[in-house]
């Protein structure tokens, strides 16, 4: 999971539970949880090789798994 390193939403409020709702999944699938500290909501615009980073880890991750 990326999240947006800074709240895009109008209200503080929904920005924290954007985040916590996010955290919440990352606890129940037992994956990453990186946050995009210099974006907003499109962090694929904003961040593209921090996107690309944490994909090729997770893919790393995967592999390796795999393999055992």
């Amino acid at each position: 999971m990326i999240s947006s390193g800074i709240g895009w939403l109008a209200i503080k409020d929904l920005n924290d539970a954007w985040r916590a709702f996010h955290v919440s999944i990352v606890n129940q699938t037992h994956g990453s949880h990186v946050i995009a500290e210099k974006s907003k909501h499109m962090v694929t615009n904003t961040e593209p090789d921090l996107v690309v980073v944490v994909v090729v880890l997770d893919l790393l991750k995967i592999i390796k798994i795999s393999i055992r």
